[in-house]
C-alpha cells in the first residue's frame, strides 16, 4: 500500500485494537514481532522482500505511535494511556500518481456497461454451427420437430 494510504490505515488498526479487538491488540503488541530483526523473515511484511523499509504490521504500528504521539504501541494500547488515540482522516492523493488507461476510462465514464437493444430473432442453429458447438445438436431436432408441428 502506498505511504499516503498506510498512515490512515494503521491509525484505524490502532483505534480498533484500543476499542476492544483483543486479537488485533495481541498481534500489534506481540514481542516476537516487535523485537524481530529486519533481516529475518518475521521482521518484514513480505519475507522474500529485499527492502528493509517494509516492516511487519506490529513494527509499522509502533513506528506510527512513536512518530505521532511519542509513545510505544504497548503504551498506546494500554488502559492507562494519557494520549487521546484517534484515527486519521482518509488521505487524499498526495503527490503525482500515474493514472492507468482503465482508470482514465472509468473516470471519463467510458467504461460502464451500456445496454444493447435486442434486434430481431436469432437463429440459434446458425450460431451453434458457426461456434462449432456440438452440444447444440440436441436442440436442432427439437426445433425442427416444433417447426413441423407449427406448419401442420
Amino acid at each position: 500500500m502506498p505511504a499516503w494510504q498506510r498512515l490512515p490505515f494503521v491509525s484505524r488498526l490502532i483505534v480498533a485494537a484500543k476499542d476492544g479487538d483483543a486479537k488485533l491488540r495481541n498481534i500489534l503488541t506481540d514481542p516476537s514481532l516487535l523485537g524481530a530483526d529486519r533481516s529475518s523473515g518475521i521482521g518484514k511484511l513480505y519475507p522474500d522482500s529485499h527492502n528493509a523499509d517494509v516492516l511487519n504490521i506490529a513494527k509499522e504500528a509502533n513506528a506510527y505511535c512513536r512518530q505521532r504521539w511519542g509513545i510505544s504501541i504497548k503504551t498506546a494500547l494500554g488502559s492507562t494511556c494519557a494520549v487521546q488515540i484517534e484515527a486519521e482522516p482518509e488521505a487524499h492523493l498526495q503527490g503525482p500518481t500515474k493514472e492507468t488507461y482503465w482508470q482514465r476510462l472509468k473516470r471519463e465514464g467510458k467504461l460502464g456497461f451500456k445496454a444493447q437493444p435486442v434486434t430481431g430473432n436469432y437463429d440459434w442453429r446458425e450460431l451453434a454451427r458457426v461456434m462449432r458447438d456440438p452440444g447444440w445438436g440436441r436442440y436442432w431436432h427439437v426445433d425442427e420437430a416444433a417447426a413441423e408441428a407449427d406448419a401442420r
